[in-house]
């Protein structure tokens, strides 16, 4: 069965903030999920870990200072954005061509046009 919740932390800075939701919701009950082993550099990410991140609903990243120093920290965080990534590389898509960005400015109310 699925985890729903995925709880990615750095252990040296977050895992207290960690472990308070992981209890809060519940544990293993409503399926969450908080890896308490060590992961050595040089390592893999065991198999199980990457099978429940990839399954779950919801992944709080505990995103402080040290996370963005931890490789297996980055993993996780690239893996939960995986299936995001086409997304995220373009923003619009295909489908969204002739749409406003969300990142441009809005054309001019009197409607005239801009640039050259």
């Amino acid at each position: 069965m699925a985890q729903s919740v995925f709880l990615s932390y750095a252990r040296e800075s977050a895992s207290d903030a960690a472990t308070k939701l992981y209890d809060a919701l519940g544990g293993p009950e409503v399926l969450a999920f908080c890896d308490i082993s060590d992961i050595e550099a040089g390592e893999c990410l065991p198999e199980s870990l990457s099978n429940v991140l990839l399954n779950s609903t919801v992944v709080v990243v505990f995103a402080d200072s040290t996370y963005f120093t931890r490789w297996y920290c980055l993993r996780e965080l690239r893996m939960a954005l995986g299936p995001f990534e086409a997304a995220l590389r373009d923003p619009i898509g295909k489908a969204g061509a002739g749409c406003a960005s969300p990142y441009s400015a809005p054309p001019p109310a009197d409607g005239s046009k801009t640039g050259a």
